[in-house]
This record gives structure tokens, C-alpha cells and sequence, in this order.
């Protein structure tokens, strides 16, 4: 039909469907296919019962070849840019209404009549009359059927092996992204992220599952559940690191550690500070900041139990870029064994390779300094706290004590504690070649002064460093100055 202002437009297909009957209400015999064939729906023919709007859409795609090329869509046609000369961005529009399944299709008129529209405001592109100006150029692709191409041709390209060596130069440039600082690494992050899509999509796109739900809710699902998995392998990395590596070994790193004066410069202190000990002595403490107020408690926690969560979590974003939820998962779970054992894989190889070039754990000493101060404990602790900020160092522990003889009970020093490390692990860490590699020690200070507060003496620990490396002799010098910088001397 056309109407006063010349626009065509079609009134029906020959057919009508009561809707919101009963499956019995029908207007038909059993059994009965009304129709046209040619322009009939798939699911029109082979289940006539199941047929809604979507089955028009599939005729109007039908008309639209016919209109483009002259001829029907018959068996396996090729698309209407190789019969006739026309923008190859055409064969889109008329592709998605002829799809064969109807979820695949165009779902309303009105998806139809937005892209003919965005196509009709473009330029022409090689036809004649009205069908030049009413469809000109549209975009080139649509979405669902570029992925099924794309994973398709990976699919063939790509292997294990191949997949292997992408992720092992991935994990390298991870580890450079980390030298270069948070914001680095954040945007390598993101590239792993989608890295990790592309993974799932190897192993996923071959069977283009249907989705449970929209295209969007997938993709923020497996954006979540990836980066907190991504996060997780980081944090579980960090807190090995700072239980200790090839070449340094911090010391005291558990709550309460090192607040013991029983240990075994106790008797080097107290005669520095002109006291001696008769019997037991123990530590009664007054105030004391817990290990757990100080962000870094989650890096004392066990990196087996970081390594756990990002299994999980990347397991879940894999199900999530999958769109099916977990209604899939026990049919699903060889492809997902594939991908988690290429990820984690991968990363292991690169462990055992740097593990395979430094060789075997070096030989450590103690890092240990000792000197005298004037004032009492609390005094050199405030001092020690302003050198040890300006250094960049976080306090992440203060104790306040004082020794008392056990057997008489009278008081025979104070005590101040100090744990203190640099802020960010990006300051305390580098990656090599060989591994994570410190780049300033953790730091226990323990500050012993008599009752009167005249004499003090100052004992600092540095953990087990590399003996002969190249840290031992610069962190000696350092922990000296730091010392005299705090002492005045």
C-alpha cells in the first residue's frame, strides 16, 4: 500500500494469530501450514503452533533479497553484494532477518527500522532510485555475527602451544609493568583482562552457546569476577614475597614478634644503658598498636589462600563471558580446565624458568646494628619515627613497654618497639630476571632506656640478607645512617 505522502507499507502477510489464547484456540486444522513457502519462517514450517512477530521479519528479509537481487533466498545464496553491485555493509540488514534461528534475528520492526534509517542518513553506495536512498550505507558488521567469525578463524589459528607462548611473554610484561608503578600495572591489568575474554572465547566461541541473559550483563560479570581474580593472584604474589624470597628473609613479620626481650642482645642493651640482670626479666606491655589496623595485615595472610580465590574468581568470570551462568558448568568444565591450566600454567613455567636461572637459595646473614643514644626510649622512638618518614618508611607497629626484675617486681627499664617498613610494595620490590629482588629491608627497632632517661641504646634488625650481595654492604651503611641521623652522632 501507499499512502498520501508516498511512503509504502505492508499491511499483512495473508496470516493472523489470536494472542493470549489458549494453545487449543486456533483458527486453523490441526496440523494445518498456511503460507506462503518461499517467504515462510523456518520455524513457520516445522512448528506451526510456535510462531510469533519474528517469523514477519524473517519474510520482510525474504522481500528484501528479492528486492535487492531479483531472485529468492534459496538453499545456500550467497549474499546480495556478490549478485549485484552494491555497499557489501548492505548484506547485514538482510543476513540478520533471514537467520535461521529467531533469537539470532532482528526482535522487533522497530531494530529493523533504525538501522534502515541510520543507513538512509549515510551516503549512497551503488544503488539506483529508491532503494538507493532508502538504504545507502550501514555498519559493517553486527556484533553477534563478527564474533562468530572472529573465533572462528581463531579457533583454527590458534593451539595450546601458540596460546602457551602468548601467555608467557603476557606474564613478562606484567612483571615490567610492576617496575614501572601502579598506574602500569593497572593498565597492563586490564589488558590481561582481556586477554583472559579472548581465551574464554577460544574455547567457548566454537559452540556458540545462548545466552541466559543480556550481552552486557555477561561481559560486567566476567569484567568483575576477572579483575577481582586478578587482584587475588597479585596480593597472593606480594604476601609470598614478603615471607621471604631467594635472597632476603624479613624478620618478626607475625603479630607480637619481637616485642620478647628474652632475646639475645637483651644483656648487650642493658649494660649499654649501665644495667645488668640478676634473675628473669619479662615485658609488660602498656601500649600497643595490633598488626590487623595497618592495611599491609592482608599481605601476613597465607598466599595459598589469595591463590584459591583467584582460581575461583577467574573460573567465575569464565562462565560469565560464557553467558550461560552455571547452567552449563558440568558439560562446561573440560574447556574451563583448559583455560585455568593455560593461565596458571603459564605462570608457573615462568616461576620455574627464573627459579632454573639464579639456581639454588644463597646463603644469608643477619643485617644487625646497634648504638648508644642519650634521652629516654620514648624520646629516641620519636626520633627514630621522624627519620624513618622521611626515608618514605610506614610505622606499622609501635610497642611501649617496660622491663620489670621478676622476682622483686621493681621496674628496671623502658622499652619502645618499632616496625617499620617502606609504604608501597612498589618501594619494596623489584622484578628480574632471577625473581623478586628487595629494595629496602623491613626494618624491627628495639630502644631500651634506664628509669632516669639519661642513657639509651638502640638494637635494629633488618632480616637475612644475600651474604656478599650487593644489598649487604649498602644496607649496613644505610641502617648506620639512619642511626646516627636519629642519635644525633
Amino acid at each position: 500500500l501507499v499512502d498520501r505522502d508516498g511512503k509504502v507499507k505492508i499491511a499483512d502477510f495473508g496470516l493472523a494469530k489470536l494472542v493470549g489464547q489458549p494453545a487449543s484456540v486456533t483458527l486453523t486444522n490441526a496440523g494445518q501450514v498456511m503460507g506462503t513457502p518461499h517467504y515462510m519462517a523456518p520455524e513457520q514450517i516445522e512448528r506451526p503452533r510456535d510462531v510469533d512477530h519474528r517469523a514477519d521479519l524473517f519474510s520482510l528479509g525474504v522481500v528484501f533479497y528479492e528486492m535487492l537481487t531479483g531472485e529468492l533466498p534459496l538453499g545456500r545464496f550467497a549474499p546480495p553484494s556478490q549478485r549485484v553491485e552494491i555497499d557489501v555493509r548492505l548484506d547485514q540488514i538482510v543476513l540478520r532477518t533471514l537467520e535461521h534461528e529467531r533469537e539470532r534475528r532482528y526482535q522487533s520492526a522497530v531494530e529493523v527500522r533504525t538501522d534502515v534509517e541510520a543507513v538512509a542518513r549515510g551516503p549512497a553506495a551503488g544503488l539506483e532510485g529508491a532503494v538507493e536512498a532508502a538504504l545507502g550505507t550501514v555498519e559493517e558488521t553486527v556484533e553477534a555475527a563478527a564474533e562468530k567469525r572472529f573465533y572462528l578463524h581463531l579457533d583454527l589459528a590458534a593451539s595450546r602451544p601458540g596460546w602457551l607462548v602468548i601467555l608467557l611473554l603476557a606474564w613478562l610484561l606484567v612483571g615490567v609493568a610492576f617496575d614501572l608503578g601502579p598506574l602500569a600495572l593497572a593498565g597492563m591489568g586490564c589488558a590481561m583482562l582481556g586477554l583472559f575474554f579472548v581465551l574464554v572465547r577460544w574455547r567457548f566461541g566454537a559452540e556458540a552457546p545462548e545466552a541466559t541473559g543480556p550481552r552486557w550483563r555477561q561481559r560486567l560479570q566476567g569484567c568483575v569476577f576477572g579483575g577481582l581474580g586478578l587482584l587475588a593472584l597479585l596480593v597472593a604474589h606480594l604476601a609470598s614475597f614478603e615471607r621471604g624470597t631467594w635472597h632476603y628473609t624479613p624478620r618478626f613479620q607475625r603479630a607480637g614478634e619481637g616485642l620478647d626481650l628474652g632475646w639475645r642482645a637483651n644483656d648487650v642493651l642493658l649494660q649499654r644503658v649501665g644495667l645488668t640482670r640478676s634473675g628473669t626479666h619479662t615485658i609488660v606491655e602498656m601500649d600497643s598498636n595490633h598488626w590487623l589496623d595497618h592495611p599491609d595485615a592482608l599481605l601476613r595472610v597465607h598466599p595459598a589462600l589469595f591463590l584459591g580465590l583467584a582460581v575461583l574468581g577467574l573460573a567465575a568470570a569464565a562462565y560469565g563471558i560464557r553467558g550461560r551462568g552455571l547452567a552449563g558448568l558440568r558439560a562446561s568444565l573440560p574447556e574451563a580446565s583448559v583455560i585455568l591450566g593455560l593461565w596458571f600454567g603459564s605462570l608457573f613455567l615462568l616461576h620455574v624458568a627464573t627459579w632454573l636461572y639464579r639456581g639454588f637459595e644463597s646463603v644469608k646473614v643477619q643485617l644487625v646494628g646497634v648504638r648508644e643514644a642519650h634521652g629516654s626510649a620514648d624520646d629516641v622512638a620519636q626520633a627514630l619515627y621522624a627519620a624513618l618518614i622521611e626515608r618514605g618508611f610506614e610505622v606499622q607497629g609501635e610497642h611501649h613497654g617496660r622491663l620489670v626484675d621478676a622476682p622483686s617486681g621493681a621496674d628496671l627499664a623502658r622499652v619502645v618497639v618499632l616496625k617499620a617498613t617502606p609504604g608501597s610494595p612498589f618501594e619494596r620490590w623489584e622484578l628480574t630476571w632471577r625473581g623478586p629482588r628487595r629494595l629496602q629491608p623491613h626494618l624491627v627497632l628495639r630502644i631500651v632506656s634506664d628509669l632516669a632517661g639519661a642513657r639509651a641504646a638502640i638494637e635494629v634488625e633488618g632480616g637475612l640478607v644475600e651474604r656478599s650481595g650487593p644489598e649487604e654492604g649498602r644496607w649496613r651503611a644505610w641502617l648506620d645512617e639512619l642511626l646516627a641521623e636519629a642519635t644525633g652522632g
